[in-house]
């Protein structure tokens, strides 16, 4: 991947949590899920990328509903949790009470 389609790719990430808002209530008729490329994103190769999931997944969180799978999200937060990163700890320190 080129440097032109990787700076694409984080601008997509950083809009990765509106589109989760946006397109909630017909993931399932787009065939997309959410809680999924979450968990994808967050073991993306980019540093970048690793830490704007971080900062945003707090969000994918407020809004899954009771009926929903979430095991993906939650492998996402168990990814972040167990990381090595001091700055991604920091991040999902900042943003556990709205996790849990």
């Amino acid at each position: 991947m080129d440097h032109k389609e990787e700076h694409i790719k984080v601008k997509a990430v950083f809009n990765l949590p509106c589109m989760n808002l946006l397109y909630k209530p017909i993931e399932a008729d787009l065939d997309i899920k959410f809680s999924t490329l979450y968990l994808e994103l967050a073991q993306s190769d980019n540093k970048q990328i690793r830490l704007i999931v971080a900062k945003s997944l707090h969000e994918a969180f407020k809004l899954v509903t009771p009926d929903e799978d979430i095991s993906d999200i939650y492998k996402c937060f168990l990814h972040f949790i167990l990381s090595d990163s001091k700055e991604i700890l920091i991040i999902m320190n900042q943003n556990l009470a709205t996790i849990i």
